[in-house]
């Protein structure tokens, strides 16, 4: 899967795998090994392997909104969400310029790190000022108990 997504890193175009993925670990429920940041209870998580993703406390506004809606050159419709941190996610491949959604960012797509599915971008300005945007119908939110919101 890797493999594709480098082939394709100048466009944001990769979809979402849908089998269902399973855990290496058979004793733990998805989202169990999950630690708490600064006293948050809940949790965005992998969709599909249930890998902690973000928290909610790192939602950030960018031009004037934590969602947006955008298509990418192919028509393939994505709503993100925009996060300052997303510690289960590993970006791959350049940093483009093309067809940023976001003015005066690069993107590079970022995947699960449990499952390695497509699950947004990062966006880096050059100066230090980077953020996420998640597609968010491949996030689900978890309780502190690992029960589903």
């Amino acid at each position: 899967m890797v493999q594709a997504l480098e082939n394709n890193i100048e466009r944001p175009i990769v979809r979402a795998k849908h089998e269902k993925h399973q855990s290496n670990d058979p004793q733990k429920e998805p989202g169990q090994d999950l630690e708490l940041v600064e006293g948050s209870e809940q949790w965005l998580v992998c969709v599909h392997c249930g890998r902690g993703i973000t928290q909610p406390p790192s939602r950030i506004s960018i031009d004037g909104g934590y969602k947006h809606t955008f298509a990418n050159p192919h028509g393939i419709v994505f709503e993100i969400g925009c996060f300052t941190k997303a510690v289960g996610c590993l970006p791959i491949g350049e940093a483009s310029d093309e067809f940023s959604w976001f003015r005066g960012y690069k993107w590079r797509i970022v995947i699960c790190a449990g499952c390695s599915t497509h699950l947004g971008w990062r966006f880096e300005s050059g100066l230090g000022d980077n953020f996420y945007g998640l597609i968010l119908d491949r996030l689900r939110q978890i309780s502190f108990n690992g029960k589903p919101q």
